[in-house]
């Protein structure tokens, strides 16, 4: 799937990419309203929530969701322990250009404003001092919690292209578009009654425990097939087998605290009696989310949890969740390593030696992992697929560390990208005119008085080609700026005719350019 998402490159995003508070989104028909709505959904396809937690990702995660397929566009979450608002300005552009009572909104809070996925409407985020009730009119709503907004990229030119604190042009904002509402996708939780003193319904219960052999062995604790015994990995089992059995969040809640009650102690029952703390949920509502997205991707209470595992893997810190990347995998990882963003290339160290992975689409490639891992280490990765694989690539994401997207990183992949291309060309230094114009014609990297010569379009190709990897020309070039190449028009006159090329240009001795090409001089 060709999906270009919202670019790093613009500071505002780069900074909310910093937080996990991110989602996909589809666009999906409802009987209740015109126009199609956005339906937030987790990087595994079931459905998440404003105000779930569990159900949000990081921004890597749901780029790479989107690129694999599984949402149309991303958005962020506004949560109430962030410093975010954002303000949409629903129908706000007409032929392209931002109509006048919007333009006022938009001058008063001078922060970042990008169009909607529509084009139609515009959305500023801010930050703010202050947190705010949801507002909605019928063309401006505000939230600085409970909501997610839908995130473009793309940019409404003159206005700032960083996120500004302006605390009190919210404030008076918000002020004008009279009483407080509640955010509409702000979910109030699943409204659970606490009791440690709880039992599931009776008549349900049996007739699980003597038709459901799962169920009954969840209940025992007699499982093999579990990744351990702790009382969570048998909640969360007993959770998605009882939503299977199509039984009531109450019910579920019940049958887990009584679950608790019968192999824990009263600390445990505590635990699961643990109430929603502002928008994240308690231990139930989290656990029977669990369930209810398990089964609406289609996967069997084992799958529940095991992600289970991998999300307290992650919770515990990124030693505990490079432990479980190492059990997975059955190789000894001393790390990963993400270079750059837009677009990101990852690797991972094994016994102190580093493997290219590639793009994020080839990590979400099991194949592509197992071979790149046995040509480097000539070990053998076991094989894994669908969200087994998602798991695996969750942890890797969690534990990788993003190198600084600074000059010197840039330029390092960028060597490596040009030395490979160079030598795989093996094209000899030119030396005059008449090889000068048939190597434009041709379009082959060129060394010509003092300079190396290549094109932006026959690198990338190459890049595809090698690697099979799509690197956007723009951000091609950028990384051949920041390594030291400058666009530059080379041209020859061949008798009426002038042959020119747009090429990128750098300074190469005859030494450099021979021990690039690997063609003696």
């Amino acid at each position: 799937m060709d999906w270009e998402g919202p670019s790093l490159e613009i500071p505002a995003i780069q900074e909310l990419a910093q937080h996990p508070q991110w989602v996909c989104w589809k666009a999906e028909r409802r009987a209740s309203r015109a126009k199609p709505t956005k339906v937030p959904y987790t990087t595994f396809g079931g459905h998440a929530s404003s105000t779930a937690r569990e159900t949000w990702g990081t921004f890597a995660d749901c780029y790479a969701a989107c690129v694999k397929g599984t949402g149309e566009g991303v958005g962020f979450v506004f949560d109430a322990e962030d410093i975010y608002a954002g303000i949409d300005l629903d129908g706000s552009v007409s032929d392209g250009k931002v109509k006048p009572w919007a333009q006022k909104i938009i001058d008063d809070l001078a922060s970042y404003t990008e169009f909607s996925p529509g084009g139609d409407g515009l959305h500023v985020i801010v930050r703010s001092k202050q947190g705010i009730e949801g507002r909605k009119t019928k063309r401006v709503e505000a939230y600085t919690w409970g909501r997610y907004f839908t995130v473009t990229g793309r940019h409404l030119p003159g206005t700032p292209d960083a996120i500004e604190e302006r605390t009190d042009a919210l404030v008076a904002l918000v002020a004008t578009l009279g009483e407080a509402r509640p955010a509409a996708s702000a979910d109030p939780g699943m409204a659970l009654k606490l009791r440690k003193d709880a039992n599931p319904p009776a008549e349900l219960f049996t007739a699980l425990l003597e038709n459901e052999r799962k169920f009954k062995a969840s209940w025992e604790h007699s499982r093999t097939d579990l990744a351990d015994d702790s009382l969570s990995v048998y909640d969360q089992s007993l959770a998605t087998l009882a939503a299977y059995a199509g039984w009531k969040d109450q019910a579920i809640a019940d049958l887990l605290v009584a679950h608790r009650r019968s192999h824990g102690s009263t600390e445990d029952v505590k635990k699961a009696l643990r109430p929603r703390r502002g928008q994240s949920p308690g231990y139930l509502e989290a656990t029977i989310t669990m369930a209810r997205d398990t089964i609406a991707r289609g996967g069997q209470d084992t799958d529940a949890v095991d992600e289970t595992r991998v999300k307290s893997a992650i919770e515990n810190g990124p030693d505990e969740a490079l432990s479980e990347l190492c059990r997975r995998v059955a190789l000894p990882v001393e790390g990963v390593i993400q270079r750059g963003v837009d677009p990101a290339f990852y690797y991972v160290v094994v016994k102190g030696q580093e493997i290219r992975l590639g793009s994020s689409t080839d990590l979400l490639s099991p194949g592509a992992f197992r071979a790149n891992v046995l040509g480097g280490t000539r070990m053998v990765v076991p094989r894994m697929k669908g969200p087994r694989w998602d798991r695996c690539v969750k942890l890797m994401l969690d534990v990788a560390t993003l190198e600084s997207l600074g000059e010197g990183d840039h330029g390092k992949e960028t060597f490596a990208w040009v030395e490979n291309y160079l030598s795989d060309q093996r094209s000899p230094p030119v030396l005059d005119t008449k090889a000068l114009e048939i190597a434009l014609k041709e379009g082959v990297p060129i060394w010509w008085r003092g300079c190396g010569y290549l094109a932006a379009k026959g690198l990338a190709r190459w890049i595809y080609t090698a690697y099979n990897e799509r690197v956007p020309l723009r951000i091609l070039c950028s990384r051949l700026h920041e390594a030291g190449w400058h666009s530059h028009h080379l041209q020859v006159r061949n008798g009426k005719e002038n042959i020119q090329a747009k090429l990128w240009r750098r300074e190469i001795s005859p030494e450099g350019w021979a021990a690039y090409s690997k063609v003696p001089l």
